[in-house]
């Protein structure tokens, strides 16, 4: 009688691991968006600064202070810099791009931040626009 309940069990597993076995491999989908759960984006994800703005706004934050300030605190920054357009390359002087506003926040602003800091706020003070 133990043998027997011994080989009902051996049987049980064998046919669990050969029905897991069988089973698809394959990511599952999300019931909402039918896309497989691995290739969704969560919003902070989507959302998330890019380098150039990072470094915007915490060098924004370093050198237009006070009198200088151009954004309230670093969401509002992270928020302008996101609009910003991206062309243009690194080290640009001129023209509305987020290389100008970070051209003009960082060593110049650092020297003469009442020049400097409005040519890399939203409006572009005359240059980066």
């Amino acid at each position: 009688m133990k043998t027997r309940h011994i080989t009902r069990s051996f049987c049980s597993l064998v046919a669990l691991v050969a029905l897991a076995a069988c089973s698809p491999s394959t990511p599952t989908a999300d019931a909402a968006t039918d896309t497989p759960s691995a290739d969704r984006t969560t919003p902070a994800e989507a959302s998330a600064p890019t380098a150039e703005c990072n470094e915007y706004c915490s060098t924004a934050a370093a050198h237009c202070d006070g009198a200088n300030q151009l954004y309230p605190n670093n969401t509002a920054c992270l928020a302008a810099c996101a609009a910003f357009p991206t062309t243009g390359m690194r080290g640009d002087r001129a023209g509305n791009s987020v290389w100008c506003r970070l051209y003009h926040v960082d060593q110049p602003a650092a020297m003469d931040p009442a020049t400097h800091c409005p040519h890399a706020g939203v409006s572009g003070g005359g240059v980066c626009q």
